[in-house]
């Protein structure tokens, strides 16, 4: 991944950007190409944090009540496969797995911006779990942390005519790179059941660690 950090337009890229490559991404994944590997990898008791980021119509939530709307197709077809690929479902598929093998829970964080962003993750996979075994949804209420989030950082769609630009700056055939303005900040609800990175030592001029989350935390 390649994110350019300066100052941007959409028909251009500043000569004053940076152009610095992130190495922190070691693997990687397709769920839908094969989700009970993304399972298996998120039982792995080395898993502490799973972050995620989805679109609000991705919770599956009925506006109405908030509980998770499980007669909604792609949640109705995933309480009948062996391996779920929703990400509520492959949530509680891996939170099962740790269960059974005594591995603990993880942390959900949620990186989006819908508000109150880890109250609706708890919801809908709470939801989801009691639907498929209502001993494993008590035990993910009594043992699994929803944490929420907030980012500010623009980041731009990358049409095809950005991807050739950054690509020759970098020199590397990235398919998905990224550009973003140099401001960036992240506030994060503390309190991770099964422990956390220090974010806030190593990024304490845009990491924010909070009890509780409200407009006001984000303050710098």
């Amino acid at each position: 991944m390649v994110i350019i950090a300066g100052e941007y337009h959409t028909d251009s890229i500043s000569v004053r950007a940076s152009v610095p490559v992130v190495g922190s991404i070691v693997d990687y994944l397709h769920g839908p190409a094969d989700p009970a590997a993304v399972i298996h990898a998120l039982s792995m008791p080395g898993i502490k944090v799973v972050s995620r980021t989805i679109t609000e119509g991705g919770y599956r939530l009925d506006p109405s009540t908030g509980e998770c709307h499980l007669g909604e197709s792609e949640a109705a077809a995933d309480l009948a496969r062996q391996h779920p690929q929703t990400t509520f479902g492959v949530l509680t598929a891996a939170l099962r797995a740790r269960r059974d093998a005594g591995a603990g829970p993880f942390t959900v964080l949620s990186c989006d911006n819908l508000p109150d962003n880890g109250a609706a993750a708890r919801a809908a996979t709470l939801g989801f779990a009691e639907a498929v075994d209502p001993q494993l949804a008590r035990w993910i209420k009594r043992n699994v942390t929803f944490r929420s989030s907030m980012v500010d950082r623009i980041a731009p769609a990358v049409d095809a005519s950005s991807r050739h630009t950054l690509n020759t700056l970098t020199g590397l055939p990235d398919q998905v790179p990224v550009f973003s303005e140099a401001y960036r900040q992240w506030v994060v609800q503390d309190e991770f059941c099964n422990g956390r990175p220090a974010w806030e030592a190593w990024a304490s001029r845009c990491a924010r660690m909070y009890q509780r989350l409200s407009p006001s935390s984000s303050d710098c």
